[in-house]
């Protein structure tokens, strides 16, 4: 047998309200197994990969996209350059080399709409910082 203690009371039940992280530059944490992707948006031709990234002081998660689109991939290479993994001799990195390391953004807020139509805030990852 296992026994858990359990709260059900009114107050235990209750959905926790979301608070995002404040504006702000924040080293966060990579969570995920990085790999490329379809993109989900039907009105896009380009692959994506998704990013999973944790503020290492509050434990927060910040979800980012970065788009193999032309237009887009300066936001990769930055990504890139801040997470300190090299590149190879053709240019290249291995994707599986990123879990677990740090990079260094800034982080903005956003509004959206919620799926019951109210106003929702959340997190972008605007840049990635990085040292030349």
């Amino acid at each position: 047998m296992s026994l858990i203690n359990v709260d059900t009371t009114e107050e235990a039940l209750k959905r926790p309200e979301y608070q995002p992280l404040e504006p702000g530059e924040y080293i966060l944490e990579i969570n995920n197994e990085l790999k490329v992707e379809p993109s989900k948006n039907p009105n896009s031709q380009y692959d994506r990969i998704e990013v999973h990234l944790k503020e290492m002081d509050t434990g927060k998660t910040v979800k980012d996209w970065l788009s193999m689109n032309p237009s887009m991939k300066w936001k990769l290479s930055q990504f890139v350059a801040s997470s300190g993994v090299g590149e190879d001799e053709n240019g290249q990195v291995d994707l599986e080399e990123f879990k677990g390391v740090t990079v260094t953004a800034l982080v903005t807020q956003e509004t959206y709409e919620k799926k019951d139509g109210t106003q929702g805030l959340s997190n972008k990852v605007d840049r990635y910082v990085y040292e030349n």
